[in-house]
């Protein structure tokens, strides 16, 4: 294989689901599958009973499933390896064949919580349509899980996404033990055994709905910063393009001066007396040997992106690190 076929590698952080990670070396062409494979390897499991997801910090599309020809290190690139994080499970259907087709009509069981990042846990009094029920109930980082007070559908429970929830308030009553729970999906009532218990849970709710709406608010700082930052890039590439004629580095003031310093450089070393008068055939005959310069093209990045100006020395132009037939560093 030549080294322009090979692909520049990269590493990617796996987590596994205690949290535990690793790291893997691959290349731009790398995909899901080959992922799966190294890491079901390693662990002696099944490769067809394993997926790799995409998590995001928050948002609707919080997790999603990667297709096995997609290219997780492309994607981290992409979306940047700070904003998500890749992880490695088992999958929940596991069994070989096509995952059967919901039947809307049957009441299936409702999902249980998982275990792994409990906030709180602890029995609430649920305000309903036939009065107050008791409840179990279950806060983790992004949901408030609680059973089903009136559910004849199985032991499951009924998740409330935290990044619905607009306001969690207390409620000022003679027992003082109700707290108020307002959403996009409507508004629940919720009764503790006591104004401590009310007050704690309180407390948790309004902490962790703080918390993810800081993770919200950097989470799109970091994509503005980003798109900001692509935009930049992409019109600092266009005017270095511009550097590519005559007439654009004619058209830049700062890409000018270097230019006509070079050339008044180039016609100084000729013994020529027609090159002396750097026309614009001469212009057009140098612009390659320009452009070739470790220093010249250094210095035309830097006025492309804006940073800094061209030295100036008592109305002399300086330019330093132009090697070649060029001087290291030449005054005029």
């Amino acid at each position: 294989m030549s080294e322009q076929s090979v692909k520049p590698a990269g590493m990617l952080r796996v987590y596994f689901h205690d949290h535990t990670y690793k790291t893997l070396h691959l290349t731009q062409d790398s995909s899901v599958q080959e992922v799966i494979e190294r890491l079901c390897h390693k662990i002696g499991a099944d490769p067809t009973t394993y997926e790799l997801l995409i998590i995001a910090p928050v948002g609707p599309l919080r997790e999603r499933k990667l297709l096995l020809e997609d290219r997780p290190l492309r994607i981290q690139e992409k979306a940047g390896c700070t904003a998500y994080k890749f992880l490695f499970r088992q999958m929940q259907n596991s069994g070989k064949g096509k995952a059967p087709i919901m039947d809307e009509s049957v009441d299936w069981p409702l999902p249980s919580v998982s275990e792994e990042g409990i906030l709180e846990r602890g029995e609430l009094e649920c305000l309903t349509e036939s009065g107050w029920q008791m409840c179990s109930v279950v806060l983790d980082r992004d949901n408030l899980w609680h059973s089903d007070p009136e559910a004849v559908r199985g032991a499951g429970m009924v998740k409330l996404p935290l990044r619905c929830f607009k306001k969690v308030e207390a409620v000022e009553d003679e027992a003082n033990c109700t707290l108020r729970i307002r959403s996009s999906d409507g508004e629940s009532t919720w009764r503790a055994r006591s104004t401590k218990h009310r007050n704690s849970w309180l407390k948790v709710l309004t902490t962790q709905l703080q918390a993810l709406t800081e993770a919200e608010l950097f989470f799109k700082a970091q994509n503005a910063i980003g798109d900001l930052e692509a935009r930049r890039c992409d019109d600092d590439l266009a005017r270095l393009e511009t550097f590519d004629t005559v007439q654009g580095l004619l058209a830049d003031p700062e890409a000018r001066e270097l230019f006509l310093w070079f050339l008044s450089q180039m016609a100084a070393d000729s013994e020529d007396p027609a090159v002396a008068e750097a026309d614009a055939d001469f212009a057009e005959s140098q612009l390659a040997r320009f452009k070739e310069h470790p220093g010249i093209q250094n210095r035309l990045c830097r006025i492309a992106a804006g940073v800094g100006a061209v030295e100036q020395k008592g109305g002399r132009l300086c330019v330093q690190g132009c090697a070649g037939a060029l001087p290291s560093k030449v005054c005029l």
